[in-house]
């Protein structure tokens, strides 16, 4: 990592607070980080072995902050939706909002008993895990009609105040992202709104391969653990005794390989998922699926090390290690594991996925 990244990773460290992380969402916008031309710069394929700079912004502000990770990654998804499914208008009013420090998001998931879904132009039901509901400029809403089939709407904040439900939002950690559920009931949308035709948010590689934006959250995440086991353990004196030794060497494998597949990962999917162009087909998406489970286990390997390592006083609040062990608990569920996992098996047994150790 660069020595400005570090640097990034230990200001946004700096400015955590038990809120809503503005001042992390203000280093952002102070390092340009928020604006679409550095996003899309950022987000511009390399080659297929080295992976774009924003790999790199995302890893360092989830390691940093993995609650502004995972805000600043819904940022970056919804400016790449807009300019992607986007008219000429919906991208000019984005890019305004972004330059202006505005913070946009992704809200997919839906209340069980009340799935959003449009009826006629009138929005109905209820959304959940709307990460940012408190700070958003503005949100892409992903509802169904009565066939099934998907659509998405661009909502400006203004437009949706007094509809959120703070009280639903109890997490044991990410409590920070003010992921609420939000009341989408009798909202009236228009042409405007629309973003796109019905199941263009879907499309792949597009859709499952962006997933490695929030995977290389994870592991800046993941990365946040290791660190606070190593500072305690530095700091205790005790990174010297053999079983201390040990587990820390187990750790660094799980980062390293963790670290590496990743980065291979987006590396692969860099053109699939950029802006202005897709290449690929939707089986390159599958790489995503193995990166996911990926960082599930080296996640949950590393927390657990890490917690046998520092003990009792590493789960106390106001550790360094108790926030990253929480923050990063929460993170890795994200949705469907088991799915991305038989997804990815299937079609490399099968023949669709070429393995990147077969390729």
């Amino acid at each position: 990592m660069s020595a400005a990244l570090t640097a990034l990773t230990e200001r946004l460290r700096g400015a955590r607070t038990d809120a809503f992380p503005a001042d992390g969402v203000n280093v952002l916008a102070e390092g340009s980080y928020l604006r679409a031309e550095t996003i899309e710069e950022l987000s511009a394929p390399g080659s297929r072995e080295v992976p774009p700079g924003m790999f790199d912004v995302l890893v360092a502000v989830g390691r940093g902050d993995l609650a502004l990770g995972r805000l600043y990654e819904g940022h970056v998804n919804a400016l790449g939706l807009i300019e992607r499914l986007g008219t000429p208008d919906q991208k000019s009013w984005a890019r305004g909002l972004a330059e202006e420090g505005g913070l946009l998001g992704v809200w997919g998931a839906d209340d069980f008993a009340r799935p959003g879904r449009i009826e006629g132009n009138v929005l109905r039901g209820r959304k959940t895990y709307a990460s940012g509901a408190s700070a958003l400029s503005a949100a892409i809403i992903i509802v169904k009609d009565e066939e099934g089939d998907t659509h998405a709407f661009v909502l400006e904040a203004e437009r949706l105040a007094g509809r959120f439900d703070p009280a639903w939002w109890r997490p044991l950690g990410m409590a920070t992202t003010d992921s609420f559920a939000v009341e989408i009931d009798g909202i009236e949308v228009g042409g405007p709104d629309r973003l796109s035709g019905r199941n263009a948010y879907l499309a792949q590689p597009y859709f499952g391969g962006g997933a490695v934006r929030f995977v290389a959250v994870q592991l800046g995440g993941i990365l946040a653990v290791w660190d606070a086991a190593c500072s305690h353990l530095a700091r205790t004196g005790r990174e010297a005794d053999p079983h201390q030794a040990a587990r820390l060497g187990e750790m660094l494998a799980e980062c390293e390989a963790a670290y590496g597949g990743v980065r291979t990962a987006y590396a692969r999917l860099a053109r699939a998922i950029a802006w202005t162009e897709s290449e690929g087909v939707a089986e390159d998406a599958l790489i995503a699926d193995a990166a996911r489970t990926l960082t599930v286990q080296a996640g949950s390997r590393v927390t657990d090390l890490a917690i046998r390592s520092v003990g009792c006083s590493g789960l106390m609040a106001g550790h360094d290690l108790e926030r990253a062990v929480r923050d990063l608990t929460v993170y890795l569920r994200q949705p469907a594991p088991d799915a991305a996992l038989v997804r990815a098996g299937s079609a490399a047994a099968q023949g669709s996925y070429r393995p990147v150790f077969d390729d």
